[in-house]
């Protein structure tokens, strides 16, 4: 009895361990088809993005951003990341380094030693984020961060325009030296150009530079009157009409903002010349009449006809 009870329970506990040693071969030859799956490629580049938000100043978000644009081009060409994963990615770097990029541009712009290499620098930075695509071929950065990069064109083409016309000084007439400084005008009140400092300075020197040009304009013309021994008497009384309607037009044009010659100097030489001219015309008028009265005694007293005793 007792022996066949310990064949029964040996039995029973042969195929208990038989069918452990089953269950566990069963696991290990058929493992569970899915594992937890944990993406590092995408962690990796949420990290860096709140760095590169977090970044203290431009010069250290600018070469955050050339590591992380590496990165994320890397990892996609590696094929360790989808496309979705990519665009985010890209989306948040973008974004991230634009505002840094915005706010560093915008605020030199707003102090007053902008220089156009500077602005042609900036210019390079945005038309190189503005370049960075999705997968799909759409821009990368928002619309209103492209809107703000385009402005910087608009800035460098207005700075361009106002700088020929800080350089557009030669005087041609009364209404084009007013429309120069007009346009002047305008250009140094232009947000971002009124805050740079040496380009308004230039901007401010075109009345004056014009009226230089105007007064050197009107010298000329009197100096023609110099040359009145070579002019017949109607030709030197159109230049002397030329010379005072000149002088009159420097002297009472009002354009200059203060900032014009005295005109003075000119009009004491043009009436030393005048004075002169008219001296040389009347003397040689009266050498005419003397000639002409010569010439009549000549006609009155013929040698031919009377002789005369000494």
């Amino acid at each position: 009895m007792k022996t066949r009870i310990k064949i029964i329970l040996l039995m029973l506990f042969t195929v208990g361990a038989v069918t452990g040693v089953l269950a566990t071969a069963k696991k290990i030859a058929d493992p569970p088809t899915k594992f937890p799956v944990v993406d590092q490629y995408s962690k990796a580049i949420q990290a860096d993005v709140l760095e590169l938000d977090s970044a203290s100043n431009f010069t250290q978000s600018h070469d955050m951003y050339a590591v992380l644009d590496d990165k994320v081009k890397r990892f996609r060409t590696e094929d360790v990341i989808d496309d979705e994963v990519a665009d985010n990615g890209r989306r948040k770097i973008d974004v991230g380094y634009g505002e840094h990029l915005k706010k560093y541009c915008f605020g030199i712009l707003n102090s007053s030693n902008w220089t156009s290499s500077q602005l042609a620098t900036m210019i390079g930075y945005a038309d190189a984020l503005s370049t960075d695509r999705l997968s799909d071929g759409k821009q990368a950065i928002p619309d209103e961060l492209a809107a703000s990069f385009a402005k910087l064109h608009t800035v460098q083409n207005n700075y361009n325009a106002a700088l020929r016309a800080s350089r557009n000084t030669a005087y041609v007439s009364i209404s084009d030296a007013q429309s120069k400084i007009a346009k002047a005008n305008e250009f140094k009140n232009m947000q971002y150009l009124k805050n740079n400092s040496l380009l308004v300075a230039a901007l401010n020197a075109v009345p004056r530079k014009i009226a230089a040009s105007h007064y050197y304009h009107v010298n000329a013309i009197v100096s023609k009157l110099a040359r009145y021994k070579s002019l017949s008497y109607n030709d030197y009384k159109d230049m002397k009409q030329k010379a005072t309607k000149a002088i009159n037009e420097y002297r009472y044009t009002g354009i200059y903002e203060g900032k014009e010659k005295s005109i003075k100097p000119i009009v004491d030489r043009k009436d030393k010349l005048c004075k002169a001219a008219d001296a040389y015309y009347n003397k040689r008028q009266h050498g005419r009449k003397s000639n002409y009265q010569a010439e009549d005694i000549e006609g009155l007293f013929d040698s031919s006809e009377y002789e005369f005793v000494e």
